[in-house]
């Protein structure tokens, strides 16, 4: 017993001296002291406790103590049956006068039986698991009463426990729920690692973002989309973002989109498309932009192969590093800013009609439509006459995705020598001649009448 003593109280030292190094585990100090002072009251009730056994009032009444005290609420009706057969009654049936009792309720007989029988004859000592049943019961505040303590000792001990009920629940109630608000604080503050997928991805933040925004759900045809912004901005700027843009499901991660771990944050790997925009947020510089905006196209290629990436860049010479980390669409700032000019000097009408063909609020715009499969095989006039006439729109081009040549397709399907030795050799070459298996994006602009819409 010593030795578990012992042990038990350098236990309660180092426990103590590593919450001292850690302050801020506060209500996880206090729940493990009060756990492990219920664990010390329960075995300190296990010498205090009575638990009463089945009352059989007809086998146990022949064996009814002497000194038999009898209940205040029996003794007046005792005292009127003791005067009527002349015999002496002082609350106490010191010779067990059958006289008086043979004519007493079943209720009365139980309660002259638990009065004495039970409470002085029957005592029983309960086990450590039920003394910390008990404790358990006591602590949460449920209180069943199939236990209860009958020795003054027991019942300051039940004191004690009652006490820490009240702290426990307290502390237990507020941690969990600073658990759940940290967590909501997290998200809000974009430090949360969010776990969702197929989610449009927005790396940065300028002048242009909040149009982007506007586009999504029309260029999507739908409002159900889910939006993660990386970048730097305050909080309240993006709680500002997330009211004004009700429609889309917005998410934030705060951090530099050139870092894997940011990105990784946004769980990018998993991300329907991505979309890297000229950064300004976090007082970043717009001659800086271009080399973050290519820094971030190299990371999410390695990180996320599969996904769709658009990228921003404010000079055209900075295209090619784009290029070379298989950026799937590049934008350069200002780039058609001549063209819609020189025509608004020389050709009037032509940047209005292309700003409204570019805008979703304008009336006509620009859609893509799957072609429907009966046209499979038909000349592109027969598909031009049909957008005309049911759809009431007209047909520019064909959009397509094709694959490149791959040497697979060129080599037989037989694993002859000969084919296994060409691949040998394409396999040491560093430069790919074939290409991958990515397919790339293949756009026709008024083909003509004749051309034959192929299965794509």
């Amino acid at each position: 017993m010593n030795k578990i003593w012992h042990g038990f109280r350098k236990y309660l030292s180092n426990l103590s001296f590593r919450f001292k190094r850690k302050t801020e585990d506060f209500p996880l100090k206090v729940i493990l002291l009060i756990i492990t002072a219920v664990f010390l009251i329960a075995v300190g009730e296990t010498y205090f406790f009575y638990t009463p056994p089945p009352v059989d009032v007809s086998e146990r009444l022949d064996h009814l103590p002497t000194d038999l005290r009898v209940p205040k609420s029996i003794q007046g009706k005792l005292r009127y049956r003791a005067k009527q057969k002349k015999l002496s009654f002082h609350g106490i049936m010191s010779d067990l006068d059958r006289e008086l009792l043979e004519d007493l309720s079943d209720n009365d007989l139980y309660q002259v039986a638990i009065n004495g029988l039970y409470k002085k004859s029957q005592k029983k000592e309960i086990s450590l698991g039920e003394s910390l049943w008990w404790a358990i019961v006591t602590l949460t505040t449920v209180g069943y009463g199939d236990y209860s303590p009958e020795d003054s000792s027991g019942r300051f001990l039940a004191v004690i426990l009652m006490g820490f009920g009240i702290v426990f629940t307290s502390v237990l109630s507020g941690t969990i729920a600073s658990i759940f608000v940290e967590r909501k604080l997290r998200e809000g503050r974009g430090m949360k690692e969010l776990i969702i997928h197929d989610h449009i991805v927005i790396c940065g933040w300028n002048d242009t973002a909040e149009n982007l925004l506007k586009s999504l759900p029309l260029a999507g045809g739908s409002s159900n989309l889910t939006v993660v912004l990386v970048n730097e901005l305050d909080g309240d700027i993006v709680s500002d973002v997330k009211l004004r843009f009700k429609d889309l499901d917005i998410k934030f991660v705060r951090g530099d989109f050139t870092r894997e771990e940011v990105l990784r944050r946004a769980n990018i790997h998993k991300s329907k498309s991505t979309i890297i925009l000229a950064d300004l947020s976090g007082g970043h510089a717009l001659v800086d932009a271009d080399q973050r905006t290519i820094i971030a196209a190299f990371a999410i290629k390695n990180m996320a192969g599969d996904t769709k990436v658009a990228a921003e860049l404010n000079k055209k010479e900075n295209e090619e590093h784009l290029k070379r980390a298989s950026v799937d669409d590049i934008l350069i700032y200002g780039q058609f800013g001549g063209f819609l000019l020189s025509h608004a000097a020389l050709s009037p009408g032509i940047p209005s009609m292309i700003m409204e063909l570019l805008s979703f609020t304008l009336g006509n715009t620009i859609i893509k439509s799957r072609i429907p499969s009966d046209y499979v095989g038909k000349q592109f006039i027969e598909l031009s006459e049909y957008y005309r006439i049911k759809r009431k729109s007209i047909l520019i081009g064909i959009l397509s995705e094709e694959k490149d040549i791959t040497l697979d397709d060129i080599l037989s399907d037989e694993s002859g020598g000969i084919d296994q030795f060409i691949k040998m050799k394409f396999s040491e070459v560093e430069n790919d001649y074939f290409g991958d298996d990515k397919p790339q994006i293949n756009v026709k602009i008024n083909p003509g009448d004749n051309y034959i819409i192929q299965d794509i």
